[in-house]
C-alpha cells in the first residue's frame, strides 16, 4: 500500500469567529478520519479582541496561530513558510471541510504516471441569500468553483479548497 501524504493546512483569516469555529471543528473531524499526519496553521489579522478569540479556538483545536498581515496573499506565504509537511492545503476561513477532505486530496498525490503539482478540490456553496452567494450563482465567476468537477486536470482553481506540493510553492 502506498504511503499517504501529510498535510499542512493554511487558513488566512480576519474576523468571522463563528464560521472559523465551524471550520476548525470540521478540519478536526477530517483529520481524525485520515491516516496521515495533519497540522492546521491559522494566519490572522483580526483586531485584538477577535484575535484573542481566534487564538483561544486554535489552542482548543491544536491549531497553530500566527499573527499576519492583512494581505491574504502574504498570509498564505507566511503559512507556507511555517508548514512542516509535504502538501500544503489552502482552505478559506468561511468554509467547512467535508469529512473526506484529506482522503480526497491524498488521492491526487498517489504515485502514477505523472507526479501532480497540485489538486483542486470541490467547493459546494450552501443555500444562502448573501451577496457573495448571488455573485457566484449569477456570474461567470462561479465557473471557477466548478473546475474540479468539469476538468480532470485544471490548471488553476480557487483557494477555498486547493492543495500543492510544499516544495513547489517554496520554489515559486
Amino acid at each position: 500500500m502506498a504511503q499517504v501524504p501529510n498535510f499542512s493546512v493554511v487558513v488566512p483569516t480576519e474576523g468571522r469567529i463563528a464560521l472559523f469555529a465551524l471550520l476548525l471543528s470540521s478540519l478536526r473531524i477530517a483529520a481524525s478520519l485520515y491516516s496521515g499526519l495533519t497540522e492546521v496553521i491559522i494566519v490572522d489579522s483580526s483586531d485584538k479582541d477577535t484575535a484573542n478569540h481566534i487564538d483561544t479556538l486554535c489552542r482548543k483545536q491544536d491549531a497553530i496561530y500566527l499573527r499576519g498581515p492583512r494581505s491574504v496573499r502574504a498570509k498564505r506565504n507566511l503559512g507556507i513558510s511555517h508548514a512542516q509537511y509535504e502538501i500544503v492545503l489552502f482552505i478559506d476561513s468561511d468554509c467547512t471541510a467535508v469529512p473526506d477532505l484529506f482522503i480526497e486530496h491524498a488521492a491526487c498525490y498517489q504515485p502514477g504516471k505523472q507526479e501532480p503539482v497540485g489538486c483542486v478540490g470541490l467547493v459546494h456553496f450552501q443555500p444562502s441569500a448573501s451577496f457573495w452567494s448571488s455573485v457566484v450563482k449569477r456570474t461567470s465567476y462561479g465557473a471557477a468553483f466548478r473546475l474540479a468537477q468539469e476538468s480532470k486536470s485544471p490548471l488553476w482553481g480557487p483557494t477555498a479548497n486547493i492543495s500543492y506540493r510544499a516544495s513547489v510553492l517554496r520554489e515559486v
